[in-house]
C-alpha cells in the first residue's frame, strides 16, 4: 500500500503569502511579524510533499495528474482507492470532491472519475453510489436522500462499525452517476449551510460543524453479490472535518466536544496513514469509527475473500491551505499535520497529532489575554462586576451560583417581556381606534355602511362559488366519461395482450412440435444406420456360412464319388471274374458276356459324366441374383472407400490436434515457469522488506520507548529504555510528558553479553512477589489470551498495580542475567512488546532450528568453541485443556502451541488462512504476520513449523 501527499495552495485576493513552494515537492512557510510580535513560537519551517498544487490550479489539473488511472485500477486492476482532503471551513475541499451546485462550478473529482469508469464496458458489474455524513454522534445524515433520519452507525464486537439505513443507489451510466452527484453536492451544502455563512462569523460563537463527507464508490461483481452487501472494490471519497479551532471554545463546552472528537478521529487517520507510508507492521484502524469503516477498502477485513484477490490499496491526501499572512496559524497546524504522516517515529506525544502544541498552548494563552482585556473594558465602561470573578470569598459551588444568577436574570427577562407585551397591545388598540375614526372621516362613510357592502360583496362571492361547483360538477361528469374511455382502452389492450399471448404459447408449442419431430429424425437416422450396419454385420455372417457349407458339400459329394467309382470298379472286376469262369465251364455265349460288360461299363461312363455336374449344381446362381449381389458389392465398396477417406482426414486432423496439444502445453508450462518467478520475486521481496522492518524497529528501539519497571519491593515506576551501539540498552527516567531527561546519564545499563537468557511472560520471583499471589502467572495467562484474536490488546497500558498486573501478561518479560539477578519490565503497547523481542532476536543472534539448517545448507559451519546465545522462551507451557479447537490438534500442533502461547483457534485460523494462500504463492513470514493476528515471532516459528511439515513450499528452496 502506498500514501500519496499533496498539498493545494489558495490565497485570497490582495493578500501577502507566507506560505511558497520552493520546487514543485516542497514548501516553505514564514511566519508573519504581527504574529511574532505575540511571541507566535514557530519563525520558519519546511515541509516536503510529493506534489504542490498553486492557488491557479484547476480541479481538472488535479485528476489528470493523479487519478487519471483510478477507474482503470477499479475496473481492471482490482485495487481500491481512497481519497482525502483537509483544512479549513472556508477552502472547497468538499466542491473538489462532489462539485458544487453552482451554474458555473469546476467538474469535481468524483464527476471525472465516474465518466471514465462508464467508459469501460460494465458486463455483469453493478455500480453502487452511497453518500453520508459522519458526526461526533452515532447518527449518520444521507446525502442521496436528505429526508431518510434513520441512518446509524453500528457496533459489533467481531465484525466492528458498519453504516445502516443509508441510500446505495445504483447508477448504470454517466447521465445516471452526474445527476446523483448533484443531489449530493445540493444536500452537503444544505447540511453546511449555517457553517459556511459569512455573516455568522462576526458572531462572538459562530456555528461549528465538523463532520465527515463521505462518497463511495462501490463494484459488485454480480446482483447476488449486491443482494449479499460485500463488493469487490472501492473507491472512497472522503472529505475530513474541519481544521480549525473554534474561536474561545473552551468556553462553549458543545464545541469543545465536538473539537475533541473531530481532532481524535483526525490523530487516528494520521496513524493510519503514518502506518502505511512508513511500512510499519501493524496499522491501528480501530482507533476512531472512520478508520474502522475503512477497513474492507483497505483490505483489512477479517474473514474477506476480496484481500487475498485485491491488489494493495492507493491512498492520496490533499492538503488545502491559505496561503496568506492572515491564515497563517491554521496553516501551520495543516502543514505540521502532513509532516507527522511523514514521520517514520509515529506520533508519539501529547495532544492531538493534528495540531501542533506549542502553537495550541500559544493560542490558549492569547484566548486569556483577549478574555482579560474583554474583562476589563467591561469594568472600566459599564461598570461590571463578575458574580464570582474577583469575590472576596471563594465560590464552593460554582455551578450551582450559577444556576441561580441564570434563574434570577431569566425571571427578570420573562417579567420584562411580559409588560412589554401589555403596553404594547394597549397602544395599539388606542392607535387601531384613531386610525378607524380617521378613515371615517376621509371616506364620509361609518362602519355600517361598509359592514352592508361587505355583505353583497359575500353575495356576490356565493354566486361565483355556486358556478363554480356546477362548472366543478360538469368537468367530474367529463373526467368519468375519460376514465371510463380509459378503462375501455385498458381492456382492449388487456385482451389484446392476452390473445398475442396465446399466440406466443401455439408458436412455443409449434416450435416444441418441431423440436419433437426433429429429434425423432435424429433417431430415425440414427436406427437407419444401425440398422444397415446390422445389415452389412449380417450379409458378412451369411457368407461366411454358405462358403462353409458349400466346402462342406463338395467334400461330401467328391466322397461319394470316389465311393461310387470304387463300387463301379468292384462289380466290373467282379463281371469279369464271371466272365471268366462262364468261359471256362463253357456256360453262355462269350458274346453275350461281353455285351453285359460293354451295357455295364457304359452305365458307369453315364454315371461317371452326369455326377460332376450334379457338383456343380450348387455353384450356379441365378442371373437376377447375381446382378443384385453385384450391385450390392459395388455400393460397399463406394461406402468402405469413403469410410477409408474420413478415417485418413480424422488421423490428419488428430495429428494436427496433438501438435496445437503440444504446443497449448508448452505455453502452459512456460506461463507457469513465468508465475513461479513472479511468486519468488514477490516472496524474496517480502523477505527484503521484512529484513528492512526490522532494521527500522531497532531504529525505533534506538531511539527509546517507555516501558514499566516491576521491582522487587515498592511500586511499579516507567522508565525510558533505549539502545545504544547495539551492544547494549539502557534506561533513564522520564519527565512529565514522557521524555527522556537525560539520556546521557542513565539509571540502569545492561550489556547484551551479561544476558542468560530471556523469559516471556510473569514468571520470575519479581512478579510474584508484586502481585502477592502465586497464582498471578496462572491466572494471567488464562485471563490474558482470547480464543480467536489471541493476546492482542489494543488499549495502552495503564498504572500497574496488584490487582491489574495479570491483564499485562503478554506484554511482560525478563532478562534474567548469569549474575542471578532479573530485570523485569511491561511494555505500553502490543507492538512495542513485539518490537522488544524481535530486535533481540536480530541483535542476540538467535537462531531457530530452521534457520540453523539452511545456514548449514549455505555453506555456515557454526563455531564451536563460541558461547551459544542467550534462549528468548516462554517460562513455562501454555496449558490447553479444555480450550476451544484443542481436539482438531495433531501432536506436533499441540507442541506448537503450547510452547509458544498460542491458542487452538487462533492457530487453526491462520493454518486456514495460509494453507489457502500457499495453493496461488508461496508463503513467507510477512505473509503469516499480515494473514493472522500473531506477532511477529510467534509468526516465524509457526512459518518454520510449515516448512519442517513440507506444508508449504520455501522460495529458497524453490530456486
Amino acid at each position: 500500500m502506498e500514501v500519496e501527499l499533496s498539498i493545494c495552495l489558495s490565497q485570497p485576493q490582495g493578500s501577502v503569502a507566507c506560505v511558497r513552494s520552493a520546487d514543485g515537492r516542497a514548501v516553505s512557510y514564514k511566519a508573519p511579524q504581527e504574529l511574532l510580535d505575540t511571541s507566535f513560537p514557530v519563525n520558519d519551517a519546511n515541509f516536503s510533499f510529493d506534489r504542490v498544487y498553486g492557488p491557479n490550479t484547476k480541479f481538472s489539473e488535479i485528476y489528470s495528474t493523479q487519478l487519471s488511472e483510478a477507474a482503470k485500477d477499479l475496473m481492471v486492476e482490482a485495487r481500491n482507492t481512497v481519497v482525502y482532503t483537509y483544512g479549513a471551513k472556508a477552502l472547497p475541499k468538499r466542491q473538489f470532491l462532489y462539485g458544487s451546485s453552482a451554474p458555473a462550478a469546476q467538474s469535481s473529482l468524483a464527476q471525472s472519475l465516474l465518466a471514465n469508469i462508464f467508459s469501460h464496458p460494465l458486463g455483469e458489474y453493478v455500480i453502487q453510489i452511497q453518500a453520508y455524513v459522519l458526526g461526533v454522534t452515532e447518527n449518520v445524515t444521507d446525502l442521496l436522500n436528505i429526508e431518510n433520519v434513520s441512518g446509524v452507525v453500528i457496533d459489533s464486537v467481531k465484525e466492528g462499525p458498519s453504516v445502516c439505513n443509508v441510500t446505495k443507489q445504483q447508477v448504470n451510466s454517466a447521465a445516471d452517476a452526474a445527476e446523483a452527484l448533484k443531489k449530493v453536492a445540493a444536500n452537503a451544502e444544505e447540511v453546511f449551510m449555517e457553517v459556511l455563512d459569512e455573516s455568522r462569523e462576526k458572531d462572538p460563537f459562530p456555528p461549528y460543524n465538523p463532520s465527515q463527507c463521505v462518497l463511495a464508490i462501490l463494484k459488485y461483481p454480480n446482483l447476488e453479490a449486491v443482494e449479499n452487501g460485500i463488493e469487490s472494490n472501492s473507491c472512497y471519497l472522503i472529505s475530513l472535518g474541519d481544521s480549525e479551532r473554534p474561536p474561545l471554545c473552551g468556553i462553549n463546552l458543545d464545541h469543545l466536544n465536538k473539537y475533541e472528537k473531530t481532532h481524535k478521529s483526525h490523530t487516528a487517520l494520521v496513524s493510519v496513514l503514518g502506518a502505511i507510508r512508513c511500512n510499519r507492521l501493524r496499522i491501528p484502524f480501530t482507533k476512531s469509527k472512520l478508520t474502522s469503516l475503512l477497513r474492507r477498502a483497505y483490505n483489512q477485513e477479517k474473514h474477506n475473500l476480496q484481500n487475498e484477490l485485491n491488489k494493495p490499496t492507493k491512498s492520496m491526501i490533499f492538503m488545502w491551505v491559505f496561503d496568506d499572512e492572515s491564515h497563517a496559524e491554521e496553516t501551520y497546524h495543516t502543514l505540521n499535520t502532513a509532516k507527522r504522516i511523514c514521520n517514520v517515529m509515529g506520533g508519539a506525544g501529547v495532544g492531538p497529532a493534528s495540531r501542533d502544541l506549542s502553537v495550541e498552548k500559544w493560542r490558549l494563552e492569547q484566548d486569556i489575554l483577549e478574555l482579560k482585556d474583554e474583562l476589563a473594558i467591561a469594568k472600566a465602561v459599564h461598570d461590571y462586576k463578575p458574580c464570582i470573578f474577583d469575590q472576596p470569598k471563594p465560590v464552593q459551588n460554582i455551578q450551582e451560583e450559577e444556576f441561580k444568577r441564570i434563574t434570577a436574570i431569566n425571571k427578570k427577562r420573562e417579567e420584562a417581556r411580559a409588560k412589554a407585551q401589555a403596553d404594547m397591545r394597549a397602544q395599539a388598540q388606542k392607535e387601531a381606534q384613531l386610525i378607524i375614526e380617521q378613515e371615517e372621516k376621509k371616506s364620509n362613510s361609518n362602519l355600517q355602511e361598509l359592514e352592508e357592502k361587505l355583505k353583497q360583496k359575500l353575495l356576490v362571492n356565493a354566486e361565483l362559488n355556486a358556478e363554480r361547483d356546477r362548472k366543478i360538477k360538469e368537468f367530474d361528469k367529463q373526467l368519468d366519461k375519460i376514465r371510463k374511455k380509459k378503462q375501455e382502452e385498458e381492456e382492449k389492450a388487456n385482451k389484446l395482450k392476452e390473445e398475442i399471448g396465446a399466440i406466443e404459447e401455439e408458436l412455443n408449442a409449434r416450435n416444441m412440435a418441431i423440436e419433437k419431430a426433429r429429434n425423432q429424425l435424429n433417431v430415425l437416422t440414427q436406427d437407419h444406420t444401425r440398422g444397415r450396419d446390422l445389415i452389412l454385420q449380417g450379409r458378412e455372417e451369411t457368407k461366411d456360412k454358405r462358403q462353409k457349407i458349400f466346402e462342406q458339400r463338395q467334400a461330401q459329394r467328391q466322397q461319394w464319388l470316389a465311393s461310387i467309382d470304387e463300387s463301379n470298379q468292384k462289380v466290373l472286376e467282379q463281371v469279369r471274374i464271371l466272365n471268366k469262369e462262364r468261359a471256362a465251364v463253357g456256360i453262355g455265349r462269350i458274346v453275350s458276356a461281353d455285351i453285359g460288360e460293354k451295357k455295364i461299363q457304359d452305365d458307369i461312363d453315364k454315371i461317371q459324366s452326369f455326377l460332376p455336374t450334379l457338383l456343380k449344381l450348387d455353384a450356379q446362381e441365378k442371373p437376377a441374383t447375381e446382378r443384385l449381389r453385384q450391385m450390392m458389392e459395388d455400393y460397399f465398396e463406394k461406402e468402405k472407400v469413403n469410410f477409408e477417406r474420413k478415417l485418413v482426414e480424422e488421423d490428419n486432423r488428430k495429428k494436427q490436434l496433438e501438435k496445437d496439444a503440444e504446443v497449448y502445453k508448452a505455453r502452459i508450462q512456460e506461463h507457469q515457469m513465468r508465475v513461479k518467478k513472479d511468486q519468488m520475486q514477490e516472496a524474496m521481496k517480502k523477505e527484503r522488506h521484512l529484513e528492512g522492518l526490522v532494521e527500522q524497529v531497532i531504529q525505533y528501539l534506538e531511539h527509546g520507548c517507555r516501558m514499566t519497571k516491576i521491582p522487587s519491593k515498592g511500586s511499579a515506576r516507567k522508565r525510558y529504555f533505549f539502545i545504544e551501539d547495539r551492544k547494549k540498552f539502557l534506561s533513564c527516567e522520564m519527565d512529565d510528558s514522557g521524555l527522556p531527561v537525560n539520556r546521557k546519564r542513565p539509571t540502569t545499563t545492561v550489556y547484551f553479553k551479561d544476558i542468560k537468557r530471556i523469559i516471556l511472560g510473569q514468571y520470575t520471583p519479581a512478579f510474584e512477589q508484586f502481585d502477592g499471589s502465586k497464582k498471578g502467572t496462572k491466572k494471567g495467562a488464562d485471563e490474558g489470551l482470547d480464543d480467536d484474536e489471541g493476546s492482542y490488546n489494543p488499549s495502552p497500558t495503564q498504572t500497574i498495580t496488584p490487582t491489574n498486573l495479570h491483564k499485562y501478561f503478554y506484554r511482560s518479560f525478563s532478562f534474567e542475567f548469569k549474575k542471578g539477578k532479573t530485570l523485569d519490565v511491561i511494555t505500553e503497547t502490543d507492538s512495542d512488546f513485539e518490537a522488544w523481542i524481535v530486535a533481540f532476536k536480530r541483535l542476540l543472534g538467535s537462531k531457530s532450528e530452521w534457520e540453523a539448517m539452511q545456514d548449514v545448507k549455505k555453506g555456515k559451519r557454526p563455531d564451536p568453541n563460541a558461547e551459544p546465545p542467550p534462549m528468548i522462551e516462554w517460562g513455562i507451557p501454555l496449558d490447553l485443556t479444555g480450550k476451544p479447537g484443542v481436539d482438531k490438534l495433531s501432536k506436533e500442533e499441540y507442541s506448537l502451541c503450547e510452547k509458544n502461547h498460542i491458542t487452538p483457534n487462533q492457530y487453526l485460523n491462520a493454518k486456514t488462512e495460509i494453507l489457502q494462500k500457499a495453493q496461488s504463492s508461496f508463503i513467507t513470514v510477512y505473509d503469516v504476520r499480515t494473514l493472522s493476528s500473531l506477532d511477529l515471532p510467534r509468526s516465524q516459528e509457526v512459518h518454520e513449523f510449515f516448512l519442517m511439515k513440507k506444508m508449504i513450499a520455501s522460495p529458497a528452496e524453490a530456486e
